[in-house]
């Protein structure tokens, strides 16, 4: 399907970073999915399964590298691998230390993802047990990480109306600053003060910025709390800005042309 999909963008002449777009988000909706499928389902959850897995994701790997796309691509598996290594090596953390140094290297697993492969593994014939220490200690992390996105959420909660009121009063202050700047001589002879006004157009900045910071709060607590990955969230999208450009630098024209077979066919409908 991957293939098929890159000749026609190229048949078609599709610009090289919407195709690089394109197959990256399939790529990212791949690894999300297959992700949630592991770690969801215990019969995955064991090292046969991950190298298995494994195998088969280095396929797609080689399949970017044959096609000469760029190497970044292979970026959106990195979560999915650094769950499949550790699938692989769980069973061979024989102390504390060694386990200490094998999560530093797996920075895109959150607390309550290790958690969830710690407790669902399934160990296969005469493969070593996880010691009671390195079972505690990830037990504690998950439920210290719990603790403190649920106070911070609630701390948030709580700052919110402030942090809303002091945005709404530097805006204002910025707003109007140009149209009601006054000299020190006119501030001196003013008894009065000319109270500040917050404009509709401000308020509705205001609102977007607020949503918009609420928005990025609850994806950043969903990450750390969720066992899942997102498939279904959208990658950034940016439009080439000179369409016309191709890697070797040079410049195409495009020129509409309607094949002869639709002219024909336009010309039959048209006779009756």
């Amino acid at each position: 399907m991957l293939s098929s999909l890159l000749f026609v963008m190229q048949t078609y002449d599709i610009h090289p970073d919407i195709i690089q777009y394109v197959i990256g988000q399939i790529l990212h909706y791949v690894s999300c999915e297959v992700f949630n499928r592991m770690i969801s389902n215990k019969k995955l959850l064991s090292r046969s399964k991950a190298l298995q897995t494994r195998l088969n994701l280095s396929i797609l790997e080689d399949w970017i590298r044959v096609n000469n796309l760029a190497p970044k691509l292979g970026d959106h598996f990195a979560p999915l691998v650094q769950l499949l290594q550790l699938l692989q090596v769980l069973s061979l953390q024989e102390d504390f230390p060694t386990w200490i140094e094998t999560l530093k290297k797996l920075e895109l697993l959150n607390p309550i993802q290790v958690k969830r492969v710690v407790s669902a593994y399934r160990f296969e014939v005469n493969e070593p047990r996880l010691g009671d220490e390195i079972t505690q200690y990830v037990l504690q992390i998950a439920a210290d990480t719990e603790k403190m996105v649920r106070r911070q959420m609630m701390d948030r909660k709580r700052e919110r109306p402030l942090t809303m009121i002091s945005l709404i009063d530097t805006s204002a202050i910025q707003g109007n600053g140009a149209s009601s700047a006054r000299t020190s001589a006119e501030v001196g002879s003013s008894s009065t003060t000319t109270p500040l006004t917050i404009t509709p157009a401000l308020l509705t900045e205001t609102e977007k910025a607020r949503a918009k910071q609420r928005q990025r709060e609850q994806e950043e607590e969903a990450t750390l709390l969720s066992e899942t990955k997102n498939s279904k969230a959208w990658l950034p999208f940016k439009i080439p800005e000179n369409m016309a450009e191709r890697e070797n630098g040079s410049k195409r024209v495009f020129v509409p042309l309607i094949p002869e077979e639709m002219m024909s066919l336009l010309d039959t409908y048209s006779s009756h």
